[in-house]
């Protein structure tokens, strides 16, 4: 592909009444990424007893990546261009257990890495031959139970993430940068009678930098928060059907998210919001005609920050207005 823009090249659009028009004429380089992959997957699954199970699984890969950038008068940069081969193994250990009748309770281990394209961004290659994959440790316990005839369904999860990557800079007193994220979930989904039913879910995530060098700003960044990762998630859905006889069916569901961090170095944060959206629908034999009404309230929010354009935010969606119509056969 081709990519890049000049310094100083700066634009400006209304974010209420934005007028469509041409960029410009600018300059770019050129930016080539290949990856291939080979892998063996065993995976086998043990029953111990009728109510205890347990999984065990190995993932052995073959990376075989070539990437190279240029500058914009088309020599390569400098320390950004690799053309090797990784062999790497990814493991994962899983058992469940069957508390009582519907309800298991479950734990799983997993090491493996992370994708290749995200590991290169978070490293920026400052010195490619000794780039790595990241190693990534995910371990979770949790509960998952289905009631009153599976009228109910509740699940609950603890889990804790760990995340590392070897970095080469001169003088630095930690050779890898690390990452960590843990929380937890709990879910509910209820069918009251045959014509309501409802269900949401509630996460909280504690993420934070461990030893990190942020190399595309040249600060440390230990103990910062990621960009991107709220502390609370909340939804809830409601719907009912079947209204007067009549095979009709409405709903309303809602998002919140709570703030985010902007930027690696905490100095920008993004603030919180709610989503709400409905909808009617009717059902004719196979047949199944919706209409929607997406962000109900026409909220102002920002939905992601890129750590790349610290000073650009892409705006969600205003009130959409939707109509559906699906089959089935």
């Amino acid at each position: 592909r081709d990519v890049g823009f000049l310094n100083g090249i700066e634009d400006n659009v209304s974010a209420e009444n934005p007028q469509s028009g041409n960029f410009g004429s600018v300059m770019s380089r050129g930016d080539f990424f290949n990856e291939g992959n080979r892998a063996l997957i065993i995976d086998e699954n043990i029953e111990i007893t009728k109510k205890w199970k347990i999984e065990l699984a190995a993932r052995l890969e073959q990376l075989i990546l070539k990437r190279e950038r240029y500058n914009f008068d088309g020599t390569k940069r400098i320390n950004q261009s690799l053309d090797t081969t990784y062999n790497v193994a990814n493991y994962n250990f899983a058992t469940s257990y069957e508390v009582r009748k519907g309800t298991y309770a479950y734990a799983n281990y997993c090491f493996q890495h992370g994708p290749t394209a995200g590991d290169i961004s978070t490293t920026s290659l400052s010195t490619a031959n000794t780039f790595r994959p990241s190693d990534i440790i995910q371990k979770e316990i949790g509960l998952k139970s289905s009631l009153f005839h599976k009228n109910l369904q509740v699940s609950f999860a603890l889990f804790d993430i760990n995340r590392s990557i070897a970095i080469q800079l001169d003088g630095n007193e930690f050779s890898k940068n690390k990452q960590q994220a843990q929380g937890f979930e709990v879910a509910t989904k209820a069918v009251i009678n045959s014509k309501l039913k409802l269900g949401g879910s509630f996460a909280y995530t504690k993420a934070t930098f461990g030893e990190n060098y942020d190399a595309d700003y040249d600060r440390f960044i230990t103990g910062n928060t990621p960009i991107n990762a709220p502390k609370f998630i909340e939804n809830f859905w409601i719907s009912y059907s079947n209204i007067a006889g009549i095979p009709i069916e409405i709903g309303l569901g809602g998002k919140f998210v709570s703030e985010r961090e902007a930027n690696t170095a905490n100095t920008v944060q993004l603030s919180r919001y709610h989503i709400f959206n409905t909808f009617i629908a009717y059902d004719y034999a196979k047949y199944r005609f919706a209409f929607h009404i997406r962000n109900l309230t026409n909220e102002d929010y920002i939905p992601w920050a890129d750590v790349y354009y610290t000073s650009q935010y892409i705006l969600g969606s205003p009130r959409t207005f939707e109509a559906t119509f699906s089959a089935h056969f």
